[in-house]
């Protein structure tokens, strides 16, 4: 037995997951056009390399937004919207190969910074066993703005690959891995079968150097 490992934003989904729902939330008057505006600034600072902490900055932002907020109502506007536009954003190529991954018998993990509500429906839609996502403290059925435990960005994703697969006792070399971002490498080099998926440039760089697998989809 062995695990297939996906980063979502740009490597399951085409378009960063939060970012994608966002307009959606502020339509149905659950987030501020303010709240809008630090999400979209958020991404734009990621993809430009310009966050010295991002774990830092993306605890403040979402205790800033989710602060205060219902769990129920926020799953429910996540789930239509993803039923009405977000799945089809999933890159086909993609999902055909965690259907591949499937019929080897291969378990499907997701990892991703994305809070938990977001990833649950990725991983449930594509009947992936198991993920690992960025935790939200709920008190008296509210949000309260803090993240609990780790945000899985950089080595914190290869620390969950590397807890997975002893904890299942899975040889890394018998693995998958599949990310786009150059912060994904620690997870991608460390099994056997490294993936990079329409990679940035920093990590298409290093994917050619090291002569992991490249998908341009």
């Amino acid at each position: 037995m062995a695990a297939a490992f996906y980063d979502l934003d740009r490597t399951i989904c085409s378009i960063p997951t939060e970012k994608a729902f966002c307009n959606y939330l502020y339509q149905k008057q659950i987030i501020s056009k303010y709240d809008v505006a630090k999400v979209m600034w958020g991404f734009i600072k990621y993809n430009l390399h310009i966050i010295p902490n991002y774990e830092s900055f993306r605890c403040n932002i979402i205790k800033s937004i989710m602060k205060n907020m219902n769990p129920a109502t926020l799953n429910e506007a996540l789930t239509c919207a993803f039923n009405t536009d977000v799945r089809f954003k999933i890159i086909p190529e993609i999902k055909k190969s965690i259907i591949e991954q499937q019929k080897n018998n291969r378990k499907i993990v997701i990892i991703s910074t994305a809070i938990e509500p977001i990833v649950k429906i990725f991983s449930e839609y594509l009947n992936a066993d198991d993920y690992f996502a960025t935790q939200l403290e709920v008190i008296d059925n509210k949000y309260s703005g803090k993240v609990i435990g780790p945000i899985y960005y950089g080595k914190q994703k290869y620390l969950a690959v590397l807890n997975y697969c002893s904890k299942n006792n899975f040889l890394l070399g018998n693995c998958y891995a599949y990310g786009d971002y150059i912060e994904d490498r620690y997870m991608i080099q460390s099994v056997g079968y490294p993936y990079a998926v329409n990679p940035d440039k920093k990590l298409l760089r290093l994917a050619i150097k090291n002569k992991w697998n490249i998908l341009t989809c």
